[in-house]
């Protein structure tokens, strides 16, 4: 029995990050999105954590003390963003759920938020020996720590990629392409030019943003540590001040959300 619920603990301990910032970003959604789609996506993000560490500690081997440690920083930094962009794009791509601009970047907040959830399950599994009242109260301020910090900034990055990868796709609806191409049998020549291009560009960018605040962020920290990590929370603040007025910049206005409503019940 103790044994479970020492197991339980830990697993209730990884998840209640993720729970957090999982209703706080979807009161940002117009609608729900299907939660089949969303819990594939999060079940992504948590597996591509293990490709990014094996990655990690194959290029930090290579590196050894030749690199400077402000590069390897941004290396370690591009490799997660890169891997759970591709992580959530690769499972969402083609749903029909993903129908709004606005549902790229919760496509991005729940994989960060599933990479996180690993990550949160290493972390509070090494810091909780036991069950005992130091043990508990250690691994909470690790863990409340890490939700304002380190998990917040994987969810707020990743939503910058997930608003890049939302704008490519409105440049290519602009231009007459249907936001559901990948799921239709399209020539693929066409879809390169008037798709993927757009997206691509778009998408670039948004990881050459996300490695940039995240290695800014974990310099911040090295840099800071004494200071009681003001730094890197004034920069946190102004990351999300970025995000949530991207969130905004892609919903819907209330006429296209009442006709949305409109189309749905005619269909019924």
């Amino acid at each position: 029995m103790t044994a479970a619920l020492f197991v339980f603990t830990i697993l209730a301990g990884a998840l209640l990050p993720a729970l957090f910032w999982l209703t706080f970003f979807f009161r940002e959604e117009t609608h729900r999105e299907s939660s089949r789609l969303m819990t594939y996506v999060f079940g992504a993000g948590a597996l591509v954590s293990l490709p990014i560490l094996g990655l990690q500690m194959g290029f930090q081997e290579l590196a050894g003390i030749a690199v400077p440690s402000a590069v390897i920083i941004i290396i370690l930094a591009l490799i997660e963003e890169a891997l759970k962009f591709a992580a959530g794009f690769a499972t969402a791509h083609r749903d029909p759920a993903l129908h709004e601009p606005i549902d790229a970047m919760m496509v991005m907040v729940v994989a960060s938020l599933g990479f996180a959830t690993v990550e949160n399950l290493f972390i509070i599994g090494t810091t909780l020996t036991d069950l005992s009242v130091v043990s508990l109260g250690g691994t909470a301020e690790t863990l409340a720590l890490r939700t304002i910090g380190a998990t917040l900034l994987h969810t707020l990055v990743s939503a910058s990629v997930g608003y890049a990868w939302a704008r490519g796709r409105i440049g290519a609806m602009r231009a007459g392409i249907d936001s559901q191409a990948f799921a239709e049998n399209t020539p693929r020549h066409e879809l390169w030019k008037d798709f993927v291009r757009p997206l691509r560009r778009w998408v670039l960018g948004g990881i050459v943003f996300a490695t940039a605040a995240h290695a800014a962020f974990n310099l911040l920290v090295l840099a800071f540590q004494k200071e009681h990590l003001f730094y890197p929370t004034i920069f946190l603040i102004l990351v999300a001040g970025v995000v949530f007025r991207d969130f905004e910049s892609l919903k819907p206005l209330p006429q296209e959300i009442s006709s949305s409503k409109l189309q749905i019940s005619n269909k019924l």
